[in-house]
């Protein structure tokens, strides 16, 4: 994938997945990097998303909510648009906790589609796959599709918070 390429789906993936999306962005997803085989986002830490205040780890929802959104950017980049998709079943295995003060990176690749299917598995780790925290196994419903109406909702839901 060529890096003009590159940048215009991680502008979109950046748009629609996190900033597009309250909690995504509240959590501070960020989108790192796209190929074929992958989808990779960041999450730095925030001591307010500690599942538990004496060791500071990070609370596993927000790790759930991490890989659920990389997960669909790696399905919406399979599938290059054509369709929507609707997390249908998402299952995470965590190896152990997420340190305080770490950045998160997770990578999801979707390895399957079928006409109304996607299949993904994602990892989230510190630095590299040798400090896993958590890996996990999705489905995706994959449904009609107008990225026209949804840039048009996006546009005016950003003029309404302009307004505001």
């Amino acid at each position: 994938m060529d890096a003009e390429k590159k940048a215009q789906i991680g502008g979109f993936i950046q748009k629609f997945f996190i900033d597009g999306v309250p909690h995504n962005k509240a959590i501070g997803m960020r989108f790192l990097d796209i190929s074929r085989e992958y989808v990779r986002f960041a999450l730095d830490y925030n001591p307010r998303f500690a599942g538990h205040p004496e060791t500071g780890v990070i609370h596993g929802g927000v790790i759930t909510a991490f890989m659920d959104s990389c997960s669909g950017a790696a399905v919406m980049s399979k599938i290059r648009g054509k369709s929507r998709a609707a997390t249908l079943d998402l299952r995470i295995d965590y190896m152990k906790p997420a340190p305080p003060g770490e950045t998160l990176l997770c990578e999801a690749q979707c390895y399957h589609t079928t006409r109304h299917i996607a299949f993904v598995r994602a990892e989230t780790f510190i630095d590299s796959k040798d400090e896993l925290i958590a890996t996990s196994s999705a489905t995706f419903a994959l449904m009609p599709f107008d990225i026209s109406k949804m840039q048009e909702a996006f546009t005016e839901r950003s003029a309404k918070k302009d307004q505001a």
